[in-house]
């Protein structure tokens, strides 16, 4: 079979050009005589081990519960490359028409709560079994080594080399799994009011909390609301100290390297490793905690607290509640009812 007879199975396809294409893939939206509607990926030769992996760990997160792009069918062309098909999902994704961004802080907390989640029970079921036994130390080391050390960035680098090699020590106690690599907004589609999860063509192993460093970058962009509630759930409650700190090392490291390579503006990047020095407020300021939102959200009283950001947490949280109790499409729902419960042992 070749890529123009599995086309001629279908009754409909359409190619697409949105989204990210760094491997150069063909995609199609396909819809079969029976109605069903698909995603069709064509790729090369070259990938097609990579992909096969790809689609395993596709489908051993679907069995775990995971709401993603359902895996349906892997094959390869007789003259070369491969295929890959999932479930064609309707909705939008989290960067489309500004959707996530213009929802108030409250909706936004929902629905990266419900994320949150699922990225844990997809992180859950890639354990380091699931792949060989890494030195994340020597892998983040080699990450740093591979930045272009010229003037343009060595200050990040010698900021990110210095903070590295403080906080190595953090990286030895933790193990590698099988991430998605690639949790921006741009892989998240709305389906059924939750956030479910495509686009796992840069999947790798590396540390857990690495592919988390997308939804902390963006949450002083619009998008706190939704950051804390991403963090919440995933962590069943707030990160402890150590995520922070390494979080730190991977944001700063991650945007210089965008920076490298065209795709963020270099002055961006430099207050990320600026910023490594200030490592004395660990807890960054968009982040208000979980425990203050079932307080607030509860009603109960809060009053100000010696932390040097509580009255930035505070207004936040006012605003969100005000949010709330004016949408008139307010529904209690499973999260909140998960809130309350916590409120009762607090």
């Amino acid at each position: 079979m070749i890529l123009k007879d599995l086309l001629g199975t279908f009754v409909k396809q359409n190619m697409i050009d949105k989204g990210g294409n760094t491997t150069r893939d063909k995609k199609f939206r396909v819809e079969t005589k029976d109605g069903e509607v698909l995603f069709l990926r064509v790729y090369n030769e070259s990938l097609c081990e990579k992909k096969s992996h790809e689609f395993d760990f596709m489908r051993k997160a679907e069995a775990a519960g995971v709401l993603l792009a359902q895996p349906v069918k892997i094959g390869t062309f007789a003259n070369g490359g491969g295929y890959t098909l999932t479930r064609w999902l309707d909705g939008k994704t989290a960067d489309e028409d500004g959707l996530l961004y213009s929802l108030p802080g409250i909706s936004q907390y929902l629905l990266g709560r419900n994320l949150g989640e699922n990225i844990s029970k997809l992180h859950n079921t890639s354990t380091s079994k699931s792949t060989e036994k890494i030195d994340l130390v020597q892998c983040y080391s080699r990450i740093i080594e591979n930045i272009p050390h010229d003037n343009t960035f060595k200050t990040n680098v010698d900021a990110i080399t210095t903070y590295f090699e403080k906080y190595k020590h953090l990286l030895q106690a933790r193990e590698a799994i099988l991430l998605h690599g690639d949790l921006n907004l741009g892989n998240f589609i709305l389906d059924k009011n939750k956030y479910k999860i495509i686009d796992f063509e840069h999947f790798h192993a590396g540390d857990p909390w690495d592919d988390l460093k997308s939804i902390v970058y963006i949450a002083d962009k619009g998008y706190s609301g939704f950051s804390n509630g991403v963090l919440n759930g995933y962590f069943e409650g707030d990160p402890p100290e150590e995520f922070w700190i390494l979080q730190s090392l991977f944001v700063a490291t991650h945007v210089t390297i965008y920076a490298t390579n065209g795709w963020l503006n270099v002055g961006e990047s430099r207050k990320y490793c600026e910023m490594l020095h200030e490592n004395d407020e660990i807890i960054p300021k968009w982040y208000i905690g979980e425990n203050e939102v079932f307080l607030k959200l509860a009603n109960v009283h809060m009053t100000e607290n010696s932390d040097k950001h509580s009255k930035y947490r505070i207004q936040m949280l006012e605003k969100w509640v005000a949010e709330m109790e004016n949408s008139k499409s307010w529904k209690i729902t499973e999260p909140f009812r998960k809130m309350a419960k916590k409120l009762k042992k607090l």
